[in-house]
C-alpha cells in the first residue's frame, strides 16, 4: 500500500499531478511547479519517500538548532523550494 500513490496525498503534495498508467494505478508523479517554472518535464516515482525529498522535506539525522533528531524539516535551498515560491507568486490557484 505504500509504494501506490494514495489519493490522501494530493492534498499534501498540491504540487503533484498522478500519470496513470494502462491498469488503472499511479505509475508516475508530474511535478507542475518544475513543469511551469522550467518548461520542462519532472518524473518521479509515486513513493511518498521520494516526493517529499523532491519538495524539500528531510529527516533530521544529526543534531540540529531548533529541530529534534527524527523529525523532518523543509530544506530552504532545495530547488523545488525556489521554484514553488515563483508558482505561488504567479498567482496560480490550487486544484484539488
Amino acid at each position: 500500500m505504500n509504494r501506490h500513490f494514495q489519493d490522501i496525498w494530493a492534498v499534501k503534495l498540491h504540487w503533484a499531478e498522478s500519470i496513470m498508467g494502462s491498469n488503472g494505478k499511479v505509475v508516475q508523479v508530474q511535478c507542475k511547479v518544475y513543469f511551469f517554472i522550467d518548461g520542462k518535464d519532472k518524473l518521479l516515482v509515486a513513493k511518498l519517500g521520494s516526493l517529499w525529498k523532491h519538495a524539500g522535506r528531510r529527516k533530521v539525522l544529526v543534531v540540529m538548532s531548533k529541530v529534534k533528531v527524527g523529525e523532518h524539516y523543509v530544506l530552504k535551498s532545495n530547488a523545488h523550494v525556489a521554484n514553488e515560491k515563483l508558482y505561488f507568486t504567479k498567482g496560480l490557484e490550487i486544484m484539488l
